[in-house]
């Protein structure tokens, strides 16, 4: 299930859509107000999908990779949390991605 598909708003949804789909959904599955067996495990999904989609930065990576990978393999029952890369590795990262547009060469899609 995709992070709009959790917030339950559309690919192309503007900033203040997403945060108002998040905060409906935080109240919806929040486990202090909702006693039901699955509501945690919804709510790691409901703040997953705002930690990648809440950012621009965040949520620009998350499409091009949904772009380069657009069915990613699920695996059942587990969560996969969004991972924060140091700074120094997103600096470098980008360093390297401006030399090869300046080359030429065409971007790659991350494989996961």
């Amino acid at each position: 299930m995709s992070h709009y598909e959790v917030l339950g708003v559309n690919r192309r949804a503007t900033p203040v859509e997403v945060k108002r789909a998040f905060r409906a959904q935080a109240r919806r599955w929040h486990p202090d107000l909702d006693r039901s067996p699955e509501s945690p495990e919804r709510f790691r999904q409901v703040v997953e999908a705002w930690a990648a989609l809440g950012d621009p930065h965040q949520r620009r990576s998350y499409d091009a990779a949904r772009h380069c990978n657009p069915s990613p393999p699920q695996a059942s029952g587990t969560i996969s949390f969004v991972r924060h890369e140091p700074l120094r590795t997103r600096v470098r990262k980008k360093i390297v991605q401006a030399l090869r547009r300046l080359q030429g060469e065409q971007p790659r899609c991350r494989v996961q």
